[in-house]
């Protein structure tokens, strides 16, 4: 009977001993899902609007000569950023829908950033060592991703 007793106790509402509230791996856990759910809404909503944009002014029309324009890699401005800064600053459909892919991309860049403060603030070094390392491993691969 106790048993079914202490069950009833966790299951009532009350906050359980593992949700001290001196404990800041919970609020730090929100904030990364947090973080994760507004980059894929945020990519999204660019992409959408991107893929309007091209209905509406004819780049997604669909005849076979947009689309090898859109995926050949020497063309498309997906697939060289300066092509694409340039679609994005003229308000094309490709330059928006490369900015949501982007979003998309970094978003879990900005998780393991969060998970960094996030280590700092609560003290925990072994965590913050180690997310640290991610953090520079990613920078790595994003500078030699860069310069080719």
């Amino acid at each position: 009977m106790s048993a079914d007793r202490s069950l009833e106790a966790a299951d009532d509402g009350a906050p359980s001993d593992s949700s001290d509230p001196g404990d800041a791996s919970g609020g730090l856990e929100v904030v990364i899902s947090k973080v994760l759910r507004l980059g894929v809404v945020a990519s999204l909503t660019v992409m959408t609007i991107g893929v309007v944009v091209g209905f509406v002014d004819g780049s997604l029309s669909g005849d076979r000569g947009a689309l090898d324009r859109l995926i050949d890699p020497n063309l498309a401005a997906s697939h060289r950023l300066d092509a694409a800064w340039e679609s994005l600053r003229s308000g094309g459909a490709v330059g928006i829908m490369t900015l949501g892919l982007c979003l998309l991309v970094a978003t879990p860049l900005v998780r393991v950033v969060a998970s960094l403060v996030g280590f700092a603030r609560m003290g925990d070094r072994i965590y913050l060592v180690l997310t640290s390392a991610v953090v520079a491993l990613l920078a790595l691969s994003c500078a030699l991703g860069v310069t080719g």
